[in-house]
């Protein structure tokens, strides 16, 4: 644990109005997370906001709050910024100037490679966000609501892939069965997330899985998507969640690398099954995350992303024998 939960108490209690942010390219985990966060705050008759670079995508329109996050750099911008599953500042992208010129600030998360960049720290790599929101919640003796839960419940679902991933504990589940008790529908949540799929999405994810190299006698899987095979599709950014997942789940995968062209960059992903740590991988290409899970940006050919990622993730899995 790095920071404290104390640190966190006494901010949230000190203070009045606040911007909460999540990260670029939001997932389940960071909206959730900061949604339960801002419906916490209001419970406590205290102004909040939340703020995203990005917009909210489609399969997390149901979360309560989700129109409201002000997105592409809008905001108030409130004297008390809490950034949430941030790992790092560039992760802010257009809402990084609310956390600039904050007059205090405050981060909470789990992701190992934390630098600890702001005034109040809390990260406890060990728990989902969720998790730490949750606890926020219980400890200020705030009344848990529906909307607390639903925002909770898929922040928690999200980031342990429906309660499977080696992140969860016994309190795991049990946080999850409080909030079921709260009032969070897990059928429901499951269905919207996981289980609805856009036909684009679902196109553009075939034709993206169909071109996967294996490398490392089967150890290592790689696939790419570009803006090109997007537009075919008519697909959007959101529309490549869960690629990276799917070639990992190759049975003699133990990497699996997914780069997309963005509009000026490279977005990676990684993602390991058991043993490979993927965040020293992203740590080299400048980016970060967690053991299992993590991600980097760069501005390359990718033929040339490709062959490094490649190269990194042999050399991890040569550390790994070594071990």
């Amino acid at each position: 644990m790095a920071g404290s939960m104390s640190e966190i108490l006494s901010f949230i209690r000190d203070n009045r109005q606040f911007t909460v942010m999540s990260h670029t390219s939001p997932d389940g985990d960071t909206l959730g997370s900061a949604l339960g966060l801002v419906h916490m705050l209001r419970a406590m008759g205290k102004e909040a906001e939340a703020v995203c670079s990005d917009p909210v995508p489609g399969i997390y329109s149901f979360l309560p709050g989700a129109d409201e996050v002000k997105t592409g750099g809008e905001g108030i911008g409130y004297p008390a910024v809490i950034a949430v599953d941030c790992a790092d500042k560039c992760r802010f992208g257009k809402v990084a100037k609310f956390f600039d010129r904050a007059e205090i600030t405050a981060n909470v998360d789990h992701h190992g490679t934390n630098d600890m960049y702001a005034s109040a720290n809390w990260m406890e790599e060990t728990a989902a966000c969720g998790e730490l929101i949750y606890r926020l919640i219980k400890e200020l003796k705030v009344e848990l609501t529906k909307d607390m839960a639903a925002c909770l419940f898929t922040a928690l679902m999200t980031d342990t892939g429906c309660f499977a991933y080696s992140n969860v504990t016994e309190q795991t589940m049990k946080i999850g069965g409080a909030l079921i008790a709260a009032g969070a529908d897990n059928s429901e949540i499951n269905m919207k997330v996981f289980r609805t799929s856009p036909y684009a999405k679902s196109m553009l994810q075939a034709d993206a899985l169909s071109r996967t190299k294996l490398y490392c006698d089967g150890k290592i899987a790689v696939t790419t998507v570009t803006l090109e095979d997007m537009a075919r599709h008519g697909a959007l950014s959101e529309h490549c969640d869960g690629i990276v997942e799917q070639l990992r789940d190759i049975d003699t995968v133990e990497i699996a690398i997914f780069i997309r062209e963005d509009v000026t960059k490279l977005k990676g992903s990684f993602r390991s099954k058991r043993y490979a740590d993927v965040s020293r991988i992203a740590s080299v290409l400048g980016g970060g995350g967690h053991k299992r899970a993590a991600g980097y940006t760069c501005v390359c050919p990718m033929e040339e992303a490709v062959e490094t990622a490649v190269r990194l993730g042999e050399e991890e899995l040569q550390r790994c024998l070594k071990a």
